[in-house]
């Protein structure tokens, strides 16, 4: 004889399995019951008129991926479907109280939804044969998730600040309105369970019903359309994309600050360029081949490019007026108020015809001034004349003339050499002083370029990136 409780455990034990086998009799019994005589290739209406009323709904769980070159959206959806199935009604009473089973969505009928844009690709399965729950009124309950690439038209006219819409639209694929009305569950997806997306950020997904005719047949075909209404993450593309570009322009326009002789003013903008060049073919490279608008971030880089070609374009003609040549002309006057810009600034002048003291130096020393012959004195001639008694001269006269016609010559290729010796240093502070004029000119003319290039650039980040990157 078993103690008291040891006896109570046991019977209830026994209940327990009795009730469980049951109920899995129940459960057994009602399938087998509801499965004969089923056809799930038939509509689950007792009169064929009528339609069967389909409702779908979306839970987006993740996306992806959105790729703009082959126009292309990856997305994780849970599809669910709810309709009504005349043909799985029971009584839950007669069951003790089974209310909703479980059965393999293969063996009863299921309403063919596809998605109309999809595109296909293998590894991924059309319909997942999941189980449906079915209650005892008829209502059949069919989720599933899967995983689905569609086609998604992208505009890229904002890009990397752009929004994107992307639909999905899901309908039958051969049976028209008459024989299947589609209705969409809820106005907008369901977004509880959505992953965050490290590129999207998600806005709205809203869910609109269509009727559409098509050219082929005269029935209305239903439809359910997600919109799908995405916002682009810009921060990968401003630091890695942007701020770069926006450097290198600044860097080629501070190359006016350089001077003209450190050899490298040059070489900094057409080094500037090419790094623009290859930051553009990388952007290229990740967007769609379309003509249809040159996206955003491709007209700052095409007026980055512009910039630093004109900058390396205005150092060459500034370089240009620096190294004027070995024989440089005068300034042309339409060009010296920009020099006078300079000399109002430094107080200095480099011009001879415009300096006194440099002037007066070249007016004591003239090398055109014409010194003459020197003449010798009353009692001496260079030569005999006829009428004079070449004997009444003495010896110490005759010497004397001598002496004194030699030195004459002399005098003549020593003035004659000093005439050269000034009119070469003329020339060459001349030279000189106009070369330091257009040196002068090459030094405004780049301040003046770098003021007028770093505003340009400036007000073009401004104006293209401003109301879009503070978005």
């Amino acid at each position: 004889m078993l103690p008291r409780p040891w006896s109570i455990v046991i019977a209830a034990s026994c209940l327990l399995t009795t009730v469980l086998c049951q109920n899995n009799l129940n459960e057994a019994s009602l399938i087998n019951h509801l499965l004969q005589d089923y056809t799930p290739e038939s509509r689950p209406v007792r009169d064929s008129t009528n339609a069967v009323r389909v409702t779908l709904d979306l839970a987006l769980s993740q996306l992806i991926d959105l790729d703009a070159k082959r126009q292309e959206l990856k997305t994780n959806i849970w599809l669910r479907h709810y309709w009504k199935d005349e043909y799985l009604t029971w009584n839950a009473s007669e069951y003790n109280g089974l209310s909703a089973i479980r059965i393999p969505s293969n063996q009863i009928w299921r309403p063919d939804i596809v998605l109309y844009n999809r595109r296909f690709e293998e590894g991924y399965a059309d319909t997942p044969d999941t189980n449906a729950v079915i209650y005892s009124d008829g209502s059949v309950n069919w989720n599933y998730p899967t995983t689905i690439q569609s086609s998604c038209v992208v505009d890229i006219t904002y890009f990397p600040y752009d929004k994107q819409e992307c639909l999905l639209t899901f309908g039958s694929w051969t049976y028209d309105g008459f024989a299947i009305d589609l209705y969409n569950r809820t106005a907008v997806g369901d977004l509880n369970n959505l992953i965050e997306s490290e590129e999207w950020q998600m806005l709205e997904m809203e869910a609109i019903r269509n009727v559409i005719i098509y050219g082929c047949c005269p029935e209305p075909y239903p439809d359910v359309t997600y919109h799908i209404r995405i916002k682009r993450k810009s921060l990968f593309y401003n630091f890695y994309m942007v701020a770069p570009c926006i450097v290198l322009v600044l860097l080629a326009v501070l190359g006016f600050c350089l001077p003209m002789d450190s050899g490298e003013k040059l070489s900094l903008g057409i080094t500037m360029l090419l790094s623009l060049v290859v930051f553009a073919q990388i952007v290229s490279d990740k967007l769609p081949a379309s003509s249809r608008a040159i996206p955003l971030i491709g007209q700052f880089f095409g007026i980055s490019i512009v910039v630093v070609t004109l900058s390396s374009a205005a150092t060459v003609i500034a370089m240009n007026l620096h190294f004027h040549g070995p024989m440089p002309q005068h300034i042309p006057k339409w060009l010296r108020p920009l020099l006078y810009m300079r000399r109002c600034r430094s107080n200095k002048t480099a011009s001879t015809a415009e300096n006194p003291d440099l002037k007066s130096v070249y007016e004591n020393v003239n090398p055109k001034l014409d010194l003459g012959p020197v003449k010798p004195p009353p009692n001496f001639s260079s030569s005999p004349e006829p009428n004079d008694n070449i004997h009444s001269l003495n010896k110490d006269s005759n010497n004397s003339g001598r002496i004194f016609l030699l030195l004459d010559r002399k005098l003549d290729s020593m003035i004659a050499h000093l005439k050269t010796i000034v009119a070469r240093h003329y020339r060459k502070d001349t030279r000189d002083a106009r070369s330091d004029e257009w040196k002068q000119l090459a030094i405004v003319i780049d301040r003046i370029l770098l003021g007028s290039f770093m505003f340009v650039a400036l007000v073009a980040t401004a104006v293209l990136l401003g109301p879009y990157a503070a978005q």
